[in-house]
C-alpha cells in the first residue's frame, strides 16, 4: 500500500507541477500582450476628433532637430523643409496627407498605461518623442501628439498628448507617417500630378533644346511624353534654374498643352553620376529641384534624334 500511495503522490506532484508551468506560461503571455494596460479591451476613441478632419490645414512634424511643415494653400498641399541650409517648398503627395489625417481621425483602441511622467524616458516620450501638431486655417491647435517606442512585436506604439501627462498605447498604424524626410511626403514626379499633369494625346508640341521631338511620328512622341510623365526623382534639392552661375543645361524640354506651357531644366551634377531637374509651369519656376540617376536621364533621352 505504501508504494501505491507514494506512486500516486508522485503523480499528483507531477500533475501540479505541469499545471503550475502552464499557468505561468499563460500569465507570461498575458503580461507580454497586455503589459501596462488597464483593461484588456481598451477604450474606443480617436486621436483627432473626427469632426475636425476636414478642417485640418497645417501639420507640423518634428524629430529632434529635424522638422517638416505640411500645409494647405488654395486647395493644394505643400511641404516646407530646410534642405542644404535653404528653406525649400515642394508639392506634396495629397493622397498620403489625406490618409494620415484619416488615420489620426479613425476610431481605435487606446490603452491607458500610466499617469507617471517619470516614465516618459522608458517609453521614448521625453526629448526623443516624435512630435505631431495639427492645426486649422486659423492656426488653432487641433491635436498635439507625442509618439514613442513600439512594443515588443511592433503591434502598439506609446504616445501622450499635449492635454495630459498620461501615457497610452495604441495600434502602430501611425508608424508610416512618423518621419520628417521631405522625400516621403513629396510628390516626387518630375511633373507633379496636381500641378503639371497632362494627357499625352492633348500635347500640341514638344521640343528639346528648341528642336521639335518626333514632329512626324505621334506614336513616338507620346511614348516619350509618357516616360516624362512617369519619371520620378529620388532626392529633393533647392532650385537652380534661376541661378546665374548655371550657364550650361544638359537639356531643356518644352511641352505645350492647351492649358499649360511646361519647361524642364536638366543639369548634370559634377560630384557624382546624377542629374537635377527643375520644372517651370506657365512661367512660374518651382522652388525646388529633384535629383535623378544617370540611368533615368539616359532612359528619358534614349533614341531622341
Amino acid at each position: 500500500m505504501t508504494e501505491i500511495k507514494a506512486a500516486k503522490w508522485k503523480k499528483s506532484i507531477f500533475f501540479l507541477m505541469i499545471c503550475s508551468i502552464l499557468i505561468g506560461v499563460l500569465l507570461f503571455i498575458r503580461t507580454i500582450l497586455f503589459s501596462g494596460t488597464k483593461g484588456i479591451s481598451g477604450k474606443d476613441t480617436a486621436l483627432l476628433n473626427p469632426k475636425y478632419q476636414d478642417a485640418v490645414s497645417e501639420i507640423y512634424l518634428r524629430s529632434g532637430i529635424s522638422e517638416v511643415f505640411l500645409y494647405k494653400k488654395e486647395n493644394f498641399w505643400w511641404g516646407s523643409a530646410s534642405i542644404e541650409n535653404e528653406n525649400v517648398i515642394f508639392p506634396l503627395n495629397s493622397n498620403k496627407i489625406l490618409d494620415f489625417i484619416k488615420t489620426l481621425s479613425s476610431i481605435r483602441k487606446v490603452y491607458h498605461i500610466s499617469d507617471n511622467a517619470s516614465l516618459y524616458k522608458d517609453y521614448n516620450l521625453d526629448g526623443n518623442a516624435f512630435y505631431i501638431e495639427v492645426r486649422d486655417s486659423s492656426k488653432a491647435i487641433l491635436l498635439e501628439l507625442f509618439t514613442g517606442r513600439l512594443n515588443y512585436n511592433g503591434a502598439k506604439i506609446s504616445f501622450r498628448t499635449g492635454k495630459s501627462i498620461s501615457i497610452y498605447e495604441t495600434e502602430s498604424d501611425l508608424v508610416p507617417y512618423i518621419h520628417t524626410q521631405a522625400e516621403k511626403w513629396a510628390d516626387m514626379l518630375l511633373l507633379p500630378a496636381e500641378h503639371a499633369a497632362f494627357n499625352e494625346t492633348e500635347v500640341l508640341g514638344c521640343s528639346i533644346d528648341s528642336i521639335p521631338v518626333f514632329p512626324d511620328n505621334r506614336t513616338e512622341l507620346e511614348a516619350f511624353l509618357h516616360k516624362m510623365i512617369t519619371a520620378r526623382g529620388s532626392v529633393i534639392q533647392p532650385g537652380f534654374a534661376d541661378n546665374r552661375n548655371v550657364t550650361v543645361f544638359s537639356h531643356i524640354v518644352l511641352i505645350e498643352t492647351p492649358q499649360k506651357i511646361i519647361r524642364l531644366f536638366f543639369i548634370k551634377n559634377g560630384t557624382n553620376e546624377t542629374y537635377s531637374v527643375q520644372t517651370e509651369i506657365n512661367g512660374k519656376l518651382s522652388a525646388y529641384s529633384l535629383e535623378i540617376s544617370s540611368w533615368t536621364f539616359n532612359n528619358l533621352f534614349t533614341n531622341i534624334n
